[in-house]
């Protein structure tokens, strides 16, 4: 069972997610983003059922330093790095990424049978 519900993705991130083409998701500091660690199994709100398995888990102080460090082809598959940086300034106001922080979780499918 999961230990933490995230907010929800769309249909087409999720699927991404969980046939492991996209290992990499990226939050600003809500919610349960701040308790979630590494070795966490986490769910999606409205996906629940199936878990993932926080492999790393970083955070940073701005998108850019992110994805100086992160491979912008894990976060959004088949986007250019420009375009993963202004969807993400796009989705998150300035002020959440300054406040709140940048955290990228590492996730993996969890193993059904241990769960």
């Amino acid at each position: 069972m999961p230990r933490h519900i995230l907010e929800p993705v769309d249909s087409e991130t999720f699927r991404l997610i969980q046939f492991g083409c996209k290992t990499l998701e990226v939050r600003i500091g809500l919610g349960q983003v701040r308790r979630v660690k590494t070795g966490d199994k986490v769910a999606f709100r409205c996906h629940e059922t199936d878990a993932f398995e926080v492999v790393r888990m970083a955070r940073y102080r701005s998108f850019e330093r992110m994805l100086a460090s992160e491979d912008h082809n894990k976060i959004m598959p088949g986007l250019h790095k420009p375009a993963v940086f202004n969807h993400l300034k796009d989705r998150y106001t300035w002020l959440g990424e300054v406040l709140l922080g940048v955290y990228v979780l590492e996730l993996r499918r969890a193993d059904t049978s241990s769960m």
